[in-house]
């Protein structure tokens, strides 16, 4: 009896600290609550990023997408460069089959090298996935978070609207397919903060608004027209409604002068490229019209399952309170309803598709206009939820919930029947159109966990011919039909030849290196532009001398034995100073931010 008693003591003592373990956890979140929210929400998307991971974290398998091995190799270049010292803005020294191919400087040069950084933190392909889906993850909850609280949404919606936002397509796109308009469209909330601001103070705010699209197009220069077509829309109602339409007019100029500054680095090197070689276009797509969500991508409406819920909301208090909308949500409102109608067929996009209009092949697919709209829905919704009942508001809380549950299973679902599906198939990328396999399905599964990183852009290359010359006599823009023979023409004419012949990096210029058994003509595989810089055998060619092919695939002659031809760009003198430039401004906004800016009446 007595040892029952004592065993009953100690039990009760256990739980007794249990208890006081539990109570003073819940006092310190209740601390961190009141202290430090922004942190609690942070804490919380990590987490929530992390549980839509899992199927990734238990099977060890990878989800490769289209774009997969495009972007990768972007990184890679970046990654290596950092990695041996050998650095080149204009050229890529590592990637795309070591071909001398003008990519990163097109395409956000900065975001490539802190994504570089990222690759050789993780030290694997699969644990970059991971990686880069976490901080995409964490990234876009976050931003969304930050513009719901701007449009004073409640604390604990703006958490589970956030964290929806990550189960969208609209950053699934990047989790599924490798889509990098996911990254833009993750900043995408963020950015729009400068507009709201400008809606709800009449002033605007010209420094925010120059960073905001300044660091879109850092990020990703197609994201930024989707930026200003939400800005034209809500400064235009901004501007309406203003006394002082000429003021607003030239704050704007000056937002703009200071964009251009914070940009140089992207849009002056743009501009000369543009200016000095005709290049080939991003993938032109043939099936424009189709690709919208009320045809071949009506399943991004149900992506997840719960989304169309948000809808319904978002619509039936559209038309109940449509004379009771304020300003701001009002012109958000405005905005998703435009966004929404130009990813569909409502639109109409015969009209202008295929007419070579360059704006138009910039967008590519119309169905992008709804990866935007999924982050307006949302907080749309989360203001017009604001005004009811605290009743009322813990049902949508609760409804919110369920759909976040609803979600995660979607999610798991369709992370786990492409990892099994795919990446453990016996076909495993072998029908992946224009993509170049050297080894086996063993060997490519492998790859993504070797240490090294060159393993797998050894293995795995596919011909996106993007930002390559085009040389062709032809006149005007490509055909859908010439736009393809240009990705069988860069594996004709690079990737397939590649294997003949040896490459490395010296500095900042590649040195090719192969073995002929006479005096004969040969196509070296890499790319020639305006200003790349070519010494074959100790000799300097003349870059106007030297035959090239459509795609500036240069045919020089050997010699008989080993032959060596040096690849370089002449970088022309403004290169060095707009960098410096660009980051200095970009230093000195954000100290201007950090230091100033915050503590003004517009923050």
């Amino acid at each position: 009896m007595k040892n029952i008693v004592c065993k009953l003591a100690e039990y009760l003592q256990k739980q007794e600290r249990v208890s006081l373990f539990f109570y003073e956890g819940i006092d310190m979140l209740k601390t961190m609550l009141k202290k430090h929210p922004h942190l609690v929400a942070l804490g919380l998307f990590v987490g929530f990023s992390l549980l839509l991971l899992v199927p990734h974290l238990l099977t060890k398998g990878m989800v490769t997408g289209a774009d997969l091995i495009f972007h990768y190799n972007r990184f890679y270049d970046a990654a290596m460069q950092m990695k041996e010292g050998n650095f080149s803005y204009i050229i890529s020294l590592y990637g795309y089959q070591q071909s001398g191919r003008i990519v990163n400087a097109l395409y956000g040069p900065y975001f490539a090298y802190l994504q570089g950084a990222l690759v050789l933190l993780s030290g694997t392909w699969f644990r970059y996935q991971i990686l880069s889906n976490l901080f995409l993850g964490t990234l876009s909850a976050t931003s969304l978070y930050f513009l719901m609280r701007e449009v004073k949404v409640k604390y604990t919606h703006s958490i589970l609207l956030s964290m929806f936002f990550v189960t969208t397509y609209s950053i699934q796109y990047w989790w599924a397919t490798q889509g990098f308009t996911s990254w833009g469209v993750a900043l995408f909330p963020l950015c729009l903060i400068p507009a709201v601001r400008f809606l709800q103070t009449k002033k605007v705010p010209k420094f925010l608004m120059a960073g905001a699209v300044g660091l879109m197009l850092q990020v990703h220069m197609l994201s930024t027209l989707f930026l200003v077509i939400a800005y034209g829309i809500l400064f235009l109602i901004g501007w309406w409604k203003s006394d002082q339409k000429m003021k607003i007019i030239g704050q704007v100029a000056l937002s703009v002068g200071i964009f251009l500054l914070l940009t140089i680095n992207i849009w002056l090197p743009l501009v000369y490229i543009n200016a000095t070689n005709t290049l080939v276009p991003p993938f032109v797509n043939k099936k424009f019209v189709q690709n919208t969500v009320t045809w071949l991508k009506t399943a991004f409406l149900y992506y997840p399952y719960p989304l169309p819920i948000f809808f319904g909301i978002y619509f039936y208090f559209l038309v109940k309170n449509w004379k009771k909308q304020s300003l701001v949500l009002g012109g958000l409102a405005l905005t998703y309803a435009v966004f929404l109608i130009l990813s569909t067929n409502l639109f109409p996009w015969q009209l202008v598709a295929g007419k070579g209009i360059d704006l138009v092949e910039l967008i590519q697919f119309p169905f992008r206009f709804f990866l935007y709209a999924n982050a307006l829905l949302l907080a749309v919704v989360g203001v017009q939820v604001s005004g009811l009942s605290e009743k009322m508001q813990k049902i949508f809380s609760g409804l919110t919930i369920i759909s976040l549950l609803v979600s995660v299973g979607f999610l798991w679902n369709e992370s786990y029947k492409e990892i099994n599906g795919h990446y453990y198939s016996d076909t495993f990328l072998q029908k992946r159109i224009h993509t170049t396999l050297y080894g086996t399905t063993e060997e490519l599964q492998a790859s993504f966990h070797s240490k090294d990183l060159g393993e797998f852009i050894q293995i795995a290359q596919k011909s996106t011919p993007d930002y390559v010359p085009d040389l062709s006599e032809k006149t005007g823009h490509l055909t859908n039909e010439e736009s393809d023979n240009t990705y069988f023409t860069y594996r004709d004419q690079v990737i397939l030849p590649n294997q003949d012949f040896a490459k490395e990096v010296d500095g900042n210029q590649l040195v090719v290196t192969w073995t002929a058994s006479e005096a004969e003509e040969t196509a070296v595989p890499v790319i020639v532009y305006q200003d790349s810089q070519l010494v074959l055998n100790n000799t300097v060619l003349d870059r106007e001398a030297v035959e090239l092919s459509e795609i500036g695939v240069p045919t020089v002659t050997s010699q008989p034995g080993q032959n060596t031809l040096v690849l370089s760009y002449k970088q022309q003198w403004w290169l060095l100073p707009v960098i410096i430039i660009s980051l200095t401004g970009w230093l000195v906004w954000s100290m201007y931010y950090i230091f100033i800016y915050r503590k003004s009446s517009l923050s």
